[in-house]
């Protein structure tokens, strides 16, 4: 299985007890992260995205053989579409 995967880091401490909103985005070539609304990493992202598979907590869609891991927390109000 080939890949490619756009890597992006949060400058953010996310295992401090809080609940936190996390906002990923593409524009125009470029992803976007945010915590709790302020800009914490971007990087370019041009790999064109194709069926996905749903959105699970506490397992990976991936597998174990291509750097991915799984969420180990909670996942509320999930709204994916257009911004």
């Amino acid at each position: 299985l080939s890949a490619r995967y756009t890597v992006m880091r949060l400058d953010a401490v996310l295992n401090d007890g809080q609940l936190h909103k996390i906002h990923i985005c593409r524009r125009a070539g470029r992803a976007y992260g945010y915590v709790d609304d302020k800009l914490v990493g971007q990087a370019e992202a041009k790999t064109i995205l194709g069926t996905l598979p749903p959105l699970a907590v506490g397992t990976t869609k991936c597998g174990p053989f291509d750097g991915t891991q799984a969420l180990m927390g909670t996942v509320a109000n999930v709204c994916i579409g257009p911004l």
